[in-house]
């Protein structure tokens, strides 16, 4: 087994691999770059691996943000209906190429964030990550999947038409999941952010 497909299969529930849902076809990493496979197999922030990558410091732009009560159950999150979640829509940018490296969006369970954690994830001014380790959180991240695919929606208009690499993960702390993380990368980091 490939070292990165045996990473990307360590999570509890690896929903689909690249185009095919066959977890043993890893087809869709060939032409993806080193940084990108990185980013993929990463179980921690990839924001350290982004400003190295592009030079300069690594900024977000909130692109949406809201607190909405569930409707449904989240699974990923072990919430049931009626529960307040935290969503944010964001792209990470050198802060002073404006050049975008990523866009994510993401689901938090605000009531299991204590306040500093939340006032700093609405402010925007720093990446999940960064703002997880601010507050001295200990975490570790559960993939949830990966794979490769040409931009659409949200990503498409912040990336531009090209083929991303996905993952969705969920960070857990405390055997609790706090936030489930969905980015998208393009597979080709000279064409976009070069």
């Amino acid at each position: 087994m490939e070292p990165l497909r045996r990473v990307l299969t360590l999570g509890r529930r690896l929903r689909s691999v690249g185009p095919a849902a066959d977890p043993r076809d890893d087809s869709w990493l060939d032409g993806v770059a080193p940084l990108q496979r990185f980013l993929l197999a990463t179980d921690g922030s990839v924001t350290p691996a982004l400003a190295a990558y592009l030079g300069e410091p690594v900024g977000v732009r909130i692109v949406g943000q809201e607190q909405v009560v569930l409707t449904e159950p989240d699974d990923d999150l072990a919430l049931p209906p009626g529960r307040p979640i935290l969503e944010r829509r964001v792209v990470l940018h050198g802060t002073e190429s404006g050049r975008v490296a990523l866009y994510a969006d993401s689901r938090a369970a605000v009531e299991r964030l204590s306040p500093g954690v939340q006032a700093d994830l609405l402010s925007g001014d720093l990446p999940i990550g960064l703002v997880l380790r601010r507050h001295r959180i200990e975490t570790f991240r559960e993939s949830l999947g990966a794979g490769r695919r040409p931009a659409k929606g949200a990503a498409a208009s912040h990336l531009g038409p090209c083929d991303v690499c996905w993952r969705t993960y969920v960070i857990i702390s405390g055997g609790r999941p706090l936030i489930v993380v969905h980015e998208e990368f393009p597979v080709d980091p000279v064409a976009r952010v070069a």
